[in-house]
């Protein structure tokens, strides 16, 4: 059976290890999950159902094969679906395409790599796993800058920090498929693109961004701005094990309900009265800072809004 990392993962990333769909696949996606939300939310409003499931992500475009693995019409399945992604997270669980295996070992082959610790570092990178996943938790928490460029700019980070610079440029530009645009780079870019899913279908980073879609240096391949929410820290904790991730699905429940139950009133009255149901949750690491707690909000009322708009 697989598990629910496995089966996100391999919705994001084509059997070749490359980031999944066209234009006309992903549009068809997003209108069915649009279409989901927008029951869900209205089936709650009208007290149909018990609880409601969002994203922090407006517009869904880019998000949409990490949430259709996880997106049910009862929402109560959804939280049970991302409570036990968490509990694999948490619980150092590692997941490696059989592509990205590949091109780990050309890396550790064409690299010359022979010592344990730098060959540990290239799997690493080529894989889902706990170590990465915090590290790019934190960048976002703690940003240098006003977004992190997705996933992939953490991962440059990374490199950096582990002064492995010299290998991911010995390994980049190895080829890997037919055509002379597949390179090796693409693989890490197609793990990126699974973490920034990670992230968002959690809760743990938004994306909010209607004009544009950010590239990293490289401008090669399309990378979504990923900014902390009022829920970053928490799961950090989360995945440390010192919130239990029952409580981190329970925190940010509560704040996609308020939110929801309030869709109606003004952005600025809804954040306002939904800060008060984050003080519960403050000693597990909800923030309750002004400006995050507007952005998160913000986000999940422009989601509503488009999803409910005729």
């Amino acid at each position: 059976m697989h598990s629910v990392l496995e089966i996100i993962a391999k919705r994001v990333v084509t059997s070749s290890g490359k980031i999944y769909g066209n234009k006309e696949a992903r549009q068809q996606l997003r209108r069915e999950i649009s279409e989901i939300l927008a029951r869900t939310v209205t089936d709650f409003k009208r007290g149909r159902l018990s609880t409601v499931y969002l994203p922090p992500a407006y517009p869904l475009d880019g998000f949409e094969y990490a949430l259709a693995p996880v997106i049910s019409e009862n929402p109560e399945e959804t939280y049970a679906r991302l409570a036990a992604l968490l509990g694999e997270l948490a619980g150092r669980a590692r997941y490696m395409h059989e592509r990205w295996r590949e091109a780990a070992e050309k890396c550790v082959e064409t690299a010359a790599i022979e010592d344990s610790k730098t060959r540990d570092f290239v799997w690493t990178l080529l894989s889902i796993n706990k170590e990465m996943l915090l590290h790019i938790a934190k960048q976002i928490a703690y940003p240098t800058r006003m977004g992190v460029e997705g996933a992939i700019t953490a991962i440059y980070e990374f490199i950096m920090l582990n002064n492995c610079a010299p290998v991911f440029l010995k390994c980049k530009d190895i080829p890997l498929g037919r055509s002379r645009q597949d390179k090796w780079s693409k693989r890490l870019f197609a793990v990126a693109r699974v973490y920034d899913g990670l992230l968002v279908i959690l809760g743990a980073a938004f994306h909010w961004d209607l004009a544009k879609i950010l590239r990293h240096r490289f401008r090669r391949y399309e990378s979504y701005s990923l900014r902390p929410t009022v829920f970053t820290r928490m799961f950090i904790h989360a995945l440390l094990g010192n919130v239990k991730v029952e409580n981190y699905i329970s925190a940010y429940r509560d704040f996609v309900e308020c939110i929801t139950s309030l869709s109606e009133r003004p952005a600025e009255v809804i954040a306002s009265h939904c800060a008060e149901v984050l003080n519960r949750w403050r000693a597990a690491g909800a923030m309750t800072d002004d400006f995050l707690v507007r952005a998160v909000t913000y986000t999940l009322y422009d989601l509503i809004n488009s999803i409910l708009r005729p």
